[in-house]
């Protein structure tokens, strides 16, 4: 086989394997529209929403004397302490690697609890 035709046969496969691929891609999106709707759908609403996220746990912040509470929002579940937030924050995720934690802090809260912006 010369060149010529191993280059044109090259071609040739790299242009079938292309189609194929591309034929295969269409198949599978256009059998999944439903379940590809439903998760733009909750994309959607975390967006405009993102108080709605299942997977992530609300907390809640306190400080009595020198330590800093921290507690699930919602049932008021005791999750950790420290006695700085970032050593509470450092606690939480030891405790708990598998879930996900947001709060929203005030500008007093920060700076009582000695947060910066970095």
């Amino acid at each position: 086989m010369d060149t010529f035709t191993a280059v044109v046969v090259w071609l040739l496969g790299l242009w079938v394997g292309w189609r194929l691929h591309r034929a295969w891609w269409h198949f599978n999106l256009s059998q999944r529209t439903d379940q590809l709707r439903a998760l733009l759908d909750q994309l959607d609403e975390l967006r405009a929403n993102p108080e709605a996220d299942p997977e992530t746990t609300a907390l809640r912040v306190d400080r009595v004397g020198e330590q800093i509470y921290l507690y699930d929002e919602a049932s008021g579940e005791f999750l950790a302490q420290g006695s700085t937030l970032q050593e509470a924050l450092d606690r939480v995720g030891q405790r708990y690697p598998d879930r996900n934690f947001r709060g929203l802090l005030t500008r007093e809260q920060a700076q009582q609890y000695g947060v910066t912006a970095d």
